[in-house]
């Protein structure tokens, strides 16, 4: 790639936030509650709350058009859900606590 170029490595963009919130939870062992826009406001900030709303997808589409790179192994939900996965062993110390 070209210098000062940023590229994502992401195989899959049809996983949005709620998708990865309620992987996230799953692994944890926690649920996963619905709140309203003003409370995400409220509680997570006005920046966090409007990237967590906004159809904000990963594409690996550059990575593979200007680098030739290729997915390899799970997808990003696959991974969140494997205990041998690289969050598996976070998953397990959050679920512990």
């Amino acid at each position: 790639g070209r210098a000062g170029e940023i590229y994502n490595a992401s195989a899959a963009t049809d996983v949005t936030s709620r998708r990865l919130s309620e992987a996230m939870a799953a692994a944890v062992g926690v649920p996963l509650r619905d709140i309203s826009a003003e409370d995400a406001k409220a509680q997570l900030g006005a920046t966090v709350a409007f990237f967590l709303a906004a159809e904000n997808r990963a594409s690996g589409e550059k990575a593979r058009r200007e680098l030739g790179w290729t997915p390899r192994g799970p997808g990003i939900l696959e991974e969140i859900g494997s205990s041998k996965g690289s969050y598996g062993e976070l998953a397990k110390a959050l679920r512990k606590q």
